[in-house]
């Protein structure tokens, strides 16, 4: 993992520096403005370095994803769908394109000279300069450094290497000449914290949308609506914040208060899990096994004892309380672990398992990147979970927990949930489809060399 990081940081610093050494060269000894048609070639290429890179490394990627899972999409469809991935909050777009039309309308230049100008140099900061960059420093660098260890340091870290990068233009005449590196430097690495917070929770292309109109706003508007942007997106940053740090906590709530029903729920599916537990007891009793989302117990209550080192974990401290209050802490070990971020070691688990929900947790991809990561190379991951069924009593009852505040996600028939492990990168060694109130899917998987 440190090696594929230092090898995409080391091919993106000595290209993109190459361009700009040279852009340099020119500007300093031979008197060349950036502004000439070779200096904005070589400024250009410098920052599509980058995007260049991304696409080679997501290209390698979809590759042995078809060579292992024959995928029937384009990589173009399957590029995009990751840029694009979690796109749901339209609310945030409609604030930032208010922001654009008041800076627009601010101007002394006057709307339609500067509206079109703004215009041009916004779809160039998005396609060409810092926009493009982002699939790979909020995007593949992004993953990497997340499947390395998902720890806030980590992402600090990746901020400031941000910075150091776009070093070289302070030496080029006429494009940072009017801020102090200093300057530069600090407040890069707060808007990179900001922008790898917002991938956390968003999408690449927020990042991208999001940069490019800080460019566009800086190196266009005229004072008074620069002045008037700052303000803007600073209450943006801190209203997005707000909303993303408290977005867990109100999910978590939701399944604290289903804590103390939650038994009277599934007890007709009780069948189904000691089914399901006969499956997974066939391991050895030494794997060391971590239990993700195991809500009140109602599958752990039928493992823990099988196996000599047991986890139990879940993001709702209610839920835990009821599991602890029936199978007691003296033989197991419960947590409260976030199932996208568990900060547990690197490939640490011999066998992790998740019943009854990753249809109802957002992008469950996310989960798949953190077992992967936490799961030893012969490790195996087990998820059973309900499954789609066109049926009037299931939309009936879906509908009902959907008022209730339980959302689903990622609601699958039985092809579609073998589908989503494969196009994931997980090679399936055992499916079923188990007979319960709603059918439970059951897959056991092993995660690919390149996941």
């Amino acid at each position: 993992m440190k090696n594929d990081i230092r090898k995409v940081l080391l091919s993106n610093f000595i290209i993109s520096w190459i361009f700009w050494g040279i852009l340099i060269y020119l500007t300093r000894v031979y008197g060349f403005s950036y502004m000439s048609f070779p200096g904005n070639l070589l400024f250009a290429f410098g920052f599509l370095t980058p995007m260049v890179i991304a696409i080679r490394i997501r290209f390698l990627k979809y590759r042995d994803n078809f060579k292992m899972n024959d995928k029937e999409k384009s990589f173009f469809s399957d590029y995009y769908e990751w840029i694009l991935k979690n796109n749901k909050n339209f609310k945030y777009y409609l604030i930032v394109v208010i922001i654009i039309l008041a800076g627009i309308l601010l101007s002394t230049d006057g709307i339609a000279n500067s509206s079109l100008d703004f215009f041009i140099f916004f779809l160039v900061s998005l396609f060409i300069l810092g926009g493009s960059g982002e699939v790979l420093w909020r995007g593949v660098l992004y993953d990497l450094f997340k499947e390395k260890n998902k720890s806030f340091s980590n992402y600090i870290i990746l901020s400031i290497i941000w910075a150091i990068w776009q070093l070289p233009l302070f030496f080029v005449d006429g494009i940072y000449s009017d801020i102090s590196f200093p300057f530069f430097f600090f407040s890069s690495i707060l808007l990179a914290a900001i922008l790898m917070y917002i991938r956390e929770k968003g999408s690449i292309f927020q990042c991208m949308l999001l940069y490019s109109i800080i460019i566009a706003s800086y190196m266009h508007l005229n004072i008074k609506s620069k002045g008037f942007i700052i303000i803007s997106q600073l209450i943006v940053f801190l209203y997005s914040l707000y909303k993303l740090m408290h977005m867990d906590s109100a999910e978590s709530g939701i399944w604290d208060r289903m804590a103390g029903i939650y038994d009277k729920f599934l007890d007709k599916d009780r069948a189904a899990y000691e089914k399901v537990s006969s499956k997974i007891l066939k391991y050895p009793r030494e794997y060391k096994a971590l239990e993700l989302c195991a809500g009140t117990g109602i599958l752990t209550n039928l493992l823990f004892k099988h196996f000599k080192d047991y986890e139990a974990s879940d993001f709702s401290a209610d839920m835990l309380n009821k599991l602890e209050e029936k199978i007691g802490s003296s033989n197991i070990k419960i947590s409260k672990i976030d199932c996208k971020n568990t900060e547990k070691k690197s490939g640490d688990y011999d066998l992790v398992i998740m019943a009854n929900a990753i249809h109802i947790i957002p992008d469950p991809e996310e989960v798949l990147v953190e077992v992967s990561r936490i799961l030893k190379d012969s490790g195996v991951f087990i998820v059973a979970t309900f499954l789609r069924e066109d049926s009037l009593k299931q939309k009936f009852m879906s509908k009902l927990l959907n008022l209730a505040g339980v959302k689903t996600y990622g609601f699958w028939n039985y092809e579609e949930y073998m589908k989503f492990f494969k196009d994931n990168g997980w090679e399936i060694i055992e499916s079923d489809k188990i007979p319960s109130g709603f059918p439970i899917g059951y897959v056991e998987l092993k995660k690919l060399k390149f996941n």
